[in-house]
């Protein structure tokens, strides 16, 4: 296999801002792998990728077959184990849903947060806390 098949971080061409995003999965919706239309019988869904930019976006998510799961507990780190310490997966590009709307289903609570590339490594303290009213 090729590093490019590889799945890892976000990128894009000339990043201005960098930074992290953690996401505590709603648990009285339907399952991932259902809102995105596959069977949860059959896959497991590990990843989740949303790109949006000017002209389109997209929902990719990648999921591993139920089938090669080991019995057990901490399953993934075991079939990576089996698998030359990488997962194998596919990749689906979910058709006809809203990237955003899919986040929300699936979401109770989410958060991002980015870095303006010139302050990436340095340590940020807040110092005052205020309010802003945009107007629309």
């Amino acid at each position: 296999m090729n590093d490019e098949s590889l799945w890892g971080d976000a990128k894009v061409i000339s990043a201005d801002w960098h930074g992290t995003a953690q996401l505590h999965q709603r648990k009285t919706s339907g399952r991932i792998e259902e809102v995105v239309g596959l069977d949860p019988d059959e896959w497991w869904v590990i990843g989740l990728e949303i790109r949006d930019s000017e002209s389109s976006d997209y929902l990719k998510v990648v999921a591993v077959r139920r089938n090669q799961i080991p019995e057990g507990s901490d399953p993934l780190p075991r079939l990576a184990d089996e698998n030359e310490g990488e997962l194998p997966v596919t990749e689906f590009l979910v058709h006809g849903v809203d990237p955003f709307q899919v986040l929300r289903e699936a979401t109770h609570v989410f958060k991002l947060r980015m870095r303006n590339r010139g302050a990436r490594d340095l340590p940020i303290r807040v110092l005052k806390e205020s309010d802003s009213y945009p107007e629309r």
